[in-house]
């Protein structure tokens, strides 16, 4: 796994969010939203107080759309990456999809096919959340 969940109750997260003045509720951001960083949801940006810096997702935001940056060399054995959102990672762990991909692979089927199946499985799995998935072969 290359990233971290950016959820409410990750510490430097809860600590973000309460400073501009939100709470975590069960885990939710106001007891509304599981994650804290997001390209929409434009009323949490603007929940801080910031106006229109909060929109853009800066520092006063209860909400960011600032995106951890990372990088990673590649080797003969990386053949698949798996970018997806919350309603995946909610119902789904790592090794689970990463199976599901390599057996689908393997078997011959198509990335359009497996990120079909993926989201099938999540639904299966009664996910609460939107999902987005893509596949990338490498």
């Amino acid at each position: 796994m290359l990233t971290t969940d950016h959820k409410p109750s990750d510490p430097t997260e809860r600590a973000r969010i309460e400073a501009n003045g939100g709470v975590v509720i069960d885990g939710q951001l106001n007891g509304e939203i599981g994650v804290a960083r997001a390209v929409g949801d434009v009323k949490f940006k603007n929940a801080g107080g910031g106006g229109i810096a909060a929109a853009a997702g800066t520092s006063t935001s209860l909400i960011s759309c600032v995106a951890d940056v990372g990088s990673t060399s590649l080797g003969p054995e990386d053949t698949f990456a798996v970018i997806a959102c919350d309603g995946v990672w909610d119902v789904m762990s790592n090794d689970e999809v990463g199976g599901v991909v390599r057996s689908m692979l393997a078997g011959g089927q198509d990335p359009e096919a497996i990120c079909r199946a993926v989201i099938a499985e999540c639904f299966e799995r009664d996910t609460k959340d939107n999902m987005t998935l893509a596949l990338i072969s490498i």
